[in-house]
């Protein structure tokens, strides 16, 4: 099976590409940017540089590449909103599985996704208009329980861009017009204590519509400290919160992979809702190091052939994911924070405790691991 995927210089990409080789495919790369050296991951076979999302080239760029290579799947672990925008003439001329335009909105979106679970009756965050977020903000007083509001970007941008969590009318606004300027529009909505319990699940479904495979997780460690891109997580077997989305893939007649983020309410103990992203995730390796190919099923899924869902989980529970780098710094930033910080070091020893894994990149990768580390040292100087 020849593939073209896209994002290869990424860790997804890269995790995804180790995931493919594993299982014999041939792989070609496309990325809206260059590594030094025009690295690229050890396995594949030739890495092309395309214009970045949405830009009027893009298509013509991967239409050619397709036309040139003629690969049996495209799978698109970035750039997901332009294949469903143009899914139509990109799977006349190969395989792809996504979400068709509206249906890829309805997740990407923040405020709809919201607005959307709400009608369904799935548990997820109360939106706030302006003068609602200011009202509520206007109670606080010193030494009292502080009320907070959520903002962030409507449109998703990975890796909580544009996120702040505010407990004061002034600093509202001002992360109102910081995240408006820099992403479009903004949503606010209600904050829900319990950031300490995040769980995720990535979900795939087939031609028809069926869920064939699933993955959860819950997080054990973020950064940065207290909140934000995964640093330590757990795999779990939570069906439940499978089951607790499923009205809104069935509505939308979901196809391809999808990730949905859920936070745990202190207040009631009921998994809430924040956020559904259309695309695999950026742990994408967990799964594929826990067992679970992900990447190579949804290519077998594309190409048309039919998978019979599975009756239990087909990984291990209890395995840690860890990205190292992400973990150190979250750790030190916590340590640094608090007073007890003898209690503090036990339990980050608990954490490492048990079998780890990592993103599913491995050592055959080493020159785009460096090429990676002098690039962002270059925005830096």
């Amino acid at each position: 099976m020849k593939v073209l995927l896209t994002n290869t210089t990424r860790k997804a990409g890269m995790a995804a590409a180790r995931g493919l080789a594993a299982a014999g495919c041939e792989l070609l790369g496309a990325d809206d940017r260059e590594l030094p050296f025009q690295a690229h991951s050890a396995y594949i076979k030739k890495n092309y540089l395309i214009p970045g999302k949405g830009e009027a080239d893009l298509l013509p760029a991967l239409l050619a590449i397709i036309d040139q290579e003629r690969p049996d799947v495209f799978l698109p672990m970035a750039f997901g909103l332009d294949a469903s925008n143009h899914q139509a003439i990109i799977g006349s001329r190969t395989a792809l599985l996504v979400p068709d335009q509206e249906s890829f909105q309805a997740a990407f979106n923040n405020r709809r996704t919201m607005e959307e679970c709400r009608a369904l009756g799935i548990p997820c965050p109360r939106l706030y208009n302006e003068e609602e977020a200011q009202a509520l903000l206007r109670q606080n007083r010193p030494g009292q329980l502080r009320n907070q509001v959520v903002v962030k970007p409507c449109a998703d941008h990975g890796a909580s861009q544009g996120l702040h969590i505010v407990s004061d009318c002034q600093i509202l606004a001002a992360a109102s017009n910081r995240s408006g300027q820099r992403f479009g529009e903004i949503l606010l909505e209600e904050f829900i204590p319990g950031s300490e319990t995040m769980e995720t699940a990535i979900v795939m479904f087939d031609k028809e519509s069926r869920l064939t495979h699933w993955f959860t997780t819950i997080k054990i460690r973020q950064f940065p400290f207290p909140g934000g891109m995964t640093a330590m997580s757990e795999s779990t077997h939570r069906p439940a919160l499978v089951r607790m989305m499923m009205p809104f893939f069935e509505k939308w007649c979901w196809k391809g992979p999808a990730e949905v983020e859920f936070i745990v309410d202190s207040r009631d103990n009921v998994a809430k809702v924040i956020e559904i992203n259309p695309r695999f995730p950026g742990y994408i390796g967990f799964p594929i190091r826990c067992g679970l190919n992900l990447p190579h099923l949804l290519c077998r899924l594309s190409l048309g052939e039919k998978l019979e869902p599975s009756r239990s989980p087909e990984y291990p529970a209890g395995i840690k994911y860890m990205n190292s780098a992400y973990y150190l710094r979250s750790a030190m930033a916590e340590i640094l924070a608090q007073k007890n910080r003898k209690e503090i070091c036990r339990r980050i020893l608990g954490e490492l405790k048990g079998k780890k894994v990592n993103n599913n990149i491995g050592l055959r990768d080493w020159q785009v691991v460096i090429c990676k580390i002098l690039l962002e040292l270059k925005k830096v100087l």
